[in-house]
């Protein structure tokens, strides 16, 4: 997988996961939080470039293919995949990413997707960070087969926390340049059933201690 040029930074290391669109077969994610996003109005004419937003990329393991690609190709019939971007200019969707386990008890992988340049919209803050959970599909039912019909379409992060096709919960970051998103799946620390995670904020000040750094770690439940 080529990138191209420094708007998509970011893509090697991307995890592969276990089926997360529940088909049976290996998915993988890609990538690129210095992707710009562009704005397209009804006619699908470039009105705006939001710079830094960020892109994951999701490419369904059932149509892998040998060969060489570009970011652009995902989606299409060669590459068939969906891409989820940033919403706003210097988001930097994707930046960290780690596979979650299965958070809400539901049979199938889930995945976190940080955005450190994003803000807080509840308080207004800026560049507070975000931290996304995004759910594989139940591992039974009709979510499985909506999931696999989605192949070629680009969403924004909160185009899908609107009641989008792919279920997603957001965790945002309190203060004004913290920028949270270091994450990892902890496995079932409580012993209940649902894998649990952890949110880095590395210049949190507990007790005063300035860029001390704290960690926080959510119980996974049946959301």
């Amino acid at each position: 997988m080529a990138g191209l040029g420094r708007p998509n930074y970011g893509m090697p290391g991307a995890p592969f996961l276990r089926d997360f669109n529940a088909d049976g077969q290996i998915d993988w994610f890609i990538t690129a939080p210095g992707r710009d996003r562009l704005v397209r109005d009804d006619a699908g004419q470039i009105i705006e470039t939001r710079k830094d937003a960020g892109a994951v990329a999701i490419i369904w393991g059932n149509h892998r293919k040998d060969g060489r690609y570009t970011f652009d190709q995902i989606g299409t019939n060669e590459l068939p995949g969906i891409i989820i971007t940033g919403t706003y200019e210097g988001d930097e969707f994707g930046k960290y990413m780690a596979q979650a386990g299965d958070i809400n008890g539901d049979g199938s992988e889930d995945l976190l997707v940080a955005a450190p340049g994003a803000e807080n919209p509840l308080t207004g803050a800026q560049d507070t960070g975000a931290v996304y959970v995004i759910y594989g599909p139940p591992s039974a039912g009709s979510g499985v087969g909506e999931y696999q019909n989605l192949n070629g379409r680009t969403f924004t992060i909160d185009e899908l926390l609107n009641n989008g096709p792919v279920k997603v919960r957001v965790y945002y970051g309190l203060a004004d340049g913290h920028k949270i998103g270091p994450v990892a799946g902890a496995g079932d620390i409580d012993n209940d059933g649902f894998e649990d995670f952890l949110i880095a904020d590395p210049i949190a000040a507990p007790l005063g201690r300035t860029d001390a750094g704290e960690v926080y770690l959510i119980f996974g439940s049946q959301f």
